[in-house]
Order: C-alpha cells, then sequence, then structure tokens
C-alpha cells in the first residue's frame, strides 16, 4: 500500500503520513546520534558498536576512561 505526502508517493510499510507530520517539529540534540546508510553497508555493526561505546561511557567515570585509554595505548 501507497501513500502521498507533499505530492511524493511512499511505501506504508516503511513510514506513515503521523510519522512525516511529526518530523516538522523534530529537534536534536547535542547528544543525538542518527545512524543512516544504504543496505547492507554495515549500519547494524556500526549500531552495535555506538552501544558499546554508550554502555561503556555508562560504566565509567572521565578520568578512568583517560586511564583505560592510556594503558591501551602503552
Amino acid at each position: 500500500m501507497l501513500f502521498s505526502y507533499r505530492g511524493i508517493v511512499y511505501p506504508a510499510t516503511l513510514s506513515s503520513p503521523e510519522t512525516l507530520e511529526a518530523l516538522k517539529s523534530f529537534e536534536t540534540r547535542s547528544d543525538n546520534v542518527i545512524l543512516a546508510g544504504y543496505p547492507k553497508t554495515g549500519t547494524n555493526w556500526l549500531d552495535q558498536m555506538v552501544k558499546e561505546l554508550e554502555s561503556t561511557d555508562a560504566k565509567y567515570t572521565e578520568e578512568e576512561m583517560k586511564e583505560r585509554i592510556n594503558v591501551k595505548r602503552s
């Protein structure tokens, strides 16, 4: 099934008119991360790496992270 939004036809399986309308008021923050890419170009891998970095960041203080980075470089 297809729908038209602002003169462009979209497949309903990928989005909805409500979602596209909500994008008008979408505001980004400085800590937002948006992953976008073509299929089969490593987007899932990149998503997993970002999640790993995020979970690691939550585990350690800034000083501990600096110490861990310095130890790995030695």
